[in-house]
């Protein structure tokens, strides 16, 4: 009679399992496709995908009115934000969905500014030519970019051997010992 239950219960479990594997696979190539057809169209299917919410839908949770030419006014887009996310806070009986739906609209609107003023500038950049970024380091004196990367990618260095020479290593005896300490 044990028997009989036990194989009843595994029966039913494998039935359980071979359903849940098979809907997860669905899923599964459905989200492959999706993301498939997102990568062929670069515009708002990515942005889509990214935050869930399209910009319709966002403007109409925080009632603003959409960015026009990628120009929002971010204030009023703020201000409802904190009122209405306070105004759904759990503690204060408000519901957590509500709330979290209210972040993504922020989010999606801020991502599709964003977007706009990154393409903006990358057009006014084409239209002017390049020109590096200038930066003043420590001693007040100029530096471009590149400049900058290899002078922070030094500070770096120079904290290392700091670190190193305060526990009085050398680099091959720390990393010696890093070697011994994970086994190999």
């Amino acid at each position: 009679m044990a028997h009989r239950i036990i194989s009843q219960i595994v029966l039913t479990g494998g039935r359980v399992f071979g359903r849940a594997f098979a809907e997860a696979w669905r899923q599964a190539a459905a989200s492959q496709k999706y993301a498939a057809a997102s990568a062929k169209n670069p515009g708002s299917a990515t942005t889509f995908a990214s935050s869930g919410l399209t910009l319709e839908e966002a403007c109409k949770i925080l009632n603003v009115a959409p960015p026009k030419g990628g120009k929002a006014d971010l204030e009023s887009v703020t201000e409802r934000f904190k009122k209405l996310f306070d105004l759904n806070d759990p503690k204060k009986g408000g519901s957590f969905y509500l709330q979290s739906k209210i972040l993504r609209a922020r989010e999606r609107i801020e991502l599709e500014v964003r977007t706009a003023e990154q393409a903006a500038s990358r057009e006014q950049e084409l239209k002017e030519g390049w020109n590096p970024k200038v930066y003043k380091d420590r001693c007040g004196t100029q530096i471009d970019t590149i400049e900058r990367q290899r002078y922070y990618l030094v500070s770096v260095a120079d904290v290392f051997h700091t670190f190193l020479s305060a526990a009085q290593y050398t680099v091959p005896e720390y990393l010696g010992q890093q070697r011994h300490s994970d086994g190999v």
